[in-house]
């Protein structure tokens, strides 16, 4: 599930509009192919989930409207993975299968 998260310094102006000018702004236009109108599920770090609407897509800036912030956010995992230090390689297995 992709979800957006912001704090309050991706707020622009009013309190309902975002602006992310970093790696999601890019991850959103070229790996979700993002285009005006289209929803997104956004999050507020600490906060609630919910849903916006795109208005402006480029490679490096991204705004959109939040329609609503009215889902509560999943529990916290209770899985815990404790590793020994393994060796390079099997790292990278082991973090494949996780």
């Amino acid at each position: 599930m992709n979800v957006l998260l912001f704090d309050d310094r991706d707020l622009s102006g009013s309190s309902d509009r975002l602006v992310f000018r970093d790696h999601r702004a890019t991850h959103a236009h070229s790996v979700l192919k993002v285009q005006p109108g289209d929803q997104l599920r956004v999050g507020k770090v600490d906060g609630l989930l919910g849903t916006a609407i795109v208005l402006e897509s480029k490679s490096d800036e991204l705004k959109v409207d939040i329609v609503e912030l009215a889902q509560a956010p999943p529990p916290e995992s209770r899985v815990e993975l404790v590793l020994a230090l393994p060796r390079p390689k099997s790292l990278k297995r082991i973090l494949r299968a996780i």
